[in-house]
């Protein structure tokens, strides 16, 4: 968990590198040559900026572009991402024969070095086709603008007037982007959907992305659910840690089921002021950064419920059929929650996100890009503190959500 004094820091630091970025890739850029086709594979990049939890929306996307793209058609595949989105993929078996090239959205933001680096890396194929399938922020259009692609397919925020977009037009030219323009609140597994649609010239109607349980041995016997009260990710998107504690103790009380907490080890620090809370603490097992990726989903499978901020948690219970109760925040337009789909499975159960009473900056992205919204959320950020949008969801909401599911 990032403290305040990190947050801060980083907040100030970011902008030092900016001159550095932008000199180099203007000079990258002019030095960059026309795509030249050489006999053999074709090269196509594809690359995915976001964190576990949206690749878990994507999988049945990406599946389409591996299957697409595939060796035996003559492509050779190449997924830019988080190191920690690759190791997800690969411990789920779904890397196919994808090339792995790091590229984290928000490092290459605030170092030169390692923006530098990535570009680099990626450089040392010219590309038939760049595919971005959601382009959320100025350095993705940077680093793009340093490769040499002869196609450029995109999904982008349309009529964006933000201070942020009119900074992207100096790296992007309308002639070379072939753009998808669609509304802030377009669900995620719609917009991933619609490129990809487009790419392999067939629609396939928009579900829920199904991940394989893994067998494993997790030495759990009975009825539990898990607690995900963390995310390491935004702190600023974690629900007040008193109410999680008076939630799982009238949980037990009322249910009598144990509790079994879960997140990576950066989620410890919360996890364990709210175990101190707790006072049912016998009945309360901690799996926060014990687990491995095929571990955390087959804990997350074999339980009765799911409770969470809006983090990766949520989207793995629905893509192995757990129930699900979110407390999430007004940010993004829902792109990321309600789930919308137009098939269902039998066995499936869509999340059901608590979102508290409307605020007048809904919609706002301040989570993402801390620009827009409420200035006291971006205060929050500064002090890793809860958005307002977070703090006005009440306890008893949650548990109403709570008990449609039981």
């Amino acid at each position: 968990m990032d403290t305040t004094d990190s947050i801060k820091n980083r907040s100030t630091n970011v902008q030092l590198c900016h001159y550095q970025i932008a000199a180099y890739a203007l000079l990258k850029h002019a030095m960059v040559p026309k795509y030249n086709p050489k006999p053999g594979q074709k090269h196509v990049l594809l690359f995915f900026s976001a964190h576990i939890g949206d690749v878990v929306i994507f999988l049945d996307t990406l599946k389409r572009y591996q299957s697409f793209y595939s060796e035996k058609n003559g492509y050779h595949l190449v997924f830019a991402c988080r190191k920690e989105v690759w190791a997800f993929l690969s411990a789920m078996d779904c890397v196919g024969d994808m090339e792995f090239i790091e590229v984290n959205r928000d490092e290459i933001l605030r170092s030169y070095p390692k923006f530098k680096k990535a570009v680099e890396d990626a450089s040392k194929y010219h590309y038939a086709l760049y595919i971005n399938p959601r382009i959320v922020s100025i350095i993705e259009y940077i680093f793009d603008y340093c490769l040499c692609a002869n196609e450029r397919h995109i999904v982008r925020i349309k009529n964006d007037q933000s201070k942020s977009s009119r900074k992207e037009s100096i790296f992007k030219d309308g002639k070379r982007y072939n753009a998808i323009e669609v509304d802030r609140t377009t669900m995620l597994l719609k917009r991933f959907g619609l490129l990809a649609d487009r790419l392999t010239g067939m629609h396939e109607a928009i579900h829920i992305s199904r991940l394989k349980v893994p067998s494993v041995d997790l030495d759990i016997s009975g009825r539990y659910m898990v607690f995900a009260p963390s995310t390491a990710e935004t702190p600023s998107k974690c629900w007040n840690k008193a109410h999680y504690a008076k939630l799982i103790d009238e949980v037990i009380d009322r249910y009598d089921i144990d509790i079994y907490l879960s997140g990576g080890k950066a989620d410890r620090p919360v996890c364990q002021e709210i175990v101190k809370l707790i006072h049912h603490k016998d009945r309360v097992h901690d799996f926060v950064g014990k687990t491995s990726f095929q571990e955390w989903i087959a804990l997350i499978a074999g339980a009765e419920l799911v409770v969470c901020n809006d983090s990766s948690p949520m989207h793995i219970a629905a893509s192995v059929g757990t129930k699900c109760v979110c407390i999430g925040g007004q940010w993004e337009g829902g792109c990321y929650y309600p789930y919308v789909v137009e098939e269902i499975r039998p066995d499936e159960t869509l999340p059901v996100v608590v979102l508290g009473d409307k605020l007048p900056c809904y919609y706002c992205t301040t989570s993402v890009h801390g620009r827009k919204g409420n200035p006291d959320c971006k205060r929050a950020m500064e002090e890793a503190a809860p958005y307002p949008c977070i703090e006005n969801v009440g306890y008893d909401e949650v548990m109403r959500a709570f008990k449609t599911l039981i």
